[in-house]
């Protein structure tokens, strides 16, 4: 028998392969596309959780140190820094807050600085540590009417002073808008002496997680 040759045999090759293969397509035409078409319905715009700040309101905190607190809204003015704002002559209406700290499971010293407050439209209302507004009344006084810096007004700016909260400590400070606090934000952070912020949140709300990834503990009673 005559042998076959391989030539002979790539032919048939091909000729099987070619015929097993259906429809052929060329190689250099592109490869068909679908565009879907976009979708008619919008978006729906994502929304924000509002938070009340009227008298009575408590918001929970949650420091990264170990400290927890509470912040409570009220319209009742301190007594010592009303007294200091009379005899000044600052007239303006005022709202205040307490900040309950607990520092008993802390690491260091807790002290607040003021309260940062933000509004839908993106505005910043400070509510300022008692003792800070104080001072700052008192070096704005001194610098305009040294004068009248004196004597009773003098001796309040020390008695108003908040002392540290220390490890295994608990008190509370107080901080003071001269103005209106709107009466729904978007957030609310407190922010510590040496410029920590912490994140309040409504009663129940979700607190922070530590760089260990536990959840911190919420305020003790």
């Amino acid at each position: 028998m005559r042998p076959l040759t391989l030539p002979a045999l790539g032919a048939l090759g091909i000729l099987v392969l070619t015929g097993c293969g259906g429809e052929q397509t060329d190689a250099n035409s592109p490869e068909s596309t679908t565009t879907q078409a976009p979708s008619s319905t919008p978006a729906p715009e994502p929304t924000q959780e509002l938070i009340s700040t009227t008298e009575g309101k408590s918001l929970e905190w949650y420091a990264m140190g170990g400290a927890t607190g509470t912040i409570t809204f009220r319209t009742e003015a301190d007594p010592q820094v009303e007294r200091y704002r009379t005899l000044e002559g600052r007239t303006e209406p005022t709202v205040w807050a307490d900040v309950d700290i607990d520092n008993r499971a802390g690491t260091d010293t807790v002290s607040v600085y003021d309260i940062a407050l933000y509004t839908e439209a993106g505005e910043e209302v400070l509510m300022t540590a008692a003792d800070q507004a104080v001072t700052e009344w008192a070096n704005t006084l001194n610098e305009t009417n040294p004068d009248a810096y004196t004597g009773e007004l003098y001796d309040l700016v020390f008695e108003i002073e908040q002392d540290d909260v220390n490890v295994g400590q608990r008190a509370t400070h107080k901080a003071i808008l001269e103005g209106e606090l709107p009466e729904e934000v978007t957030r609310v952070a407190l922010v510590l002496e040496g410029g920590e912020e912490v994140e309040a949140y409504p009663a129940g709300g979700v607190p922070p997680v530590t760089s260990g990834g536990e959840g911190v503990a919420g305020p003790s009673n």
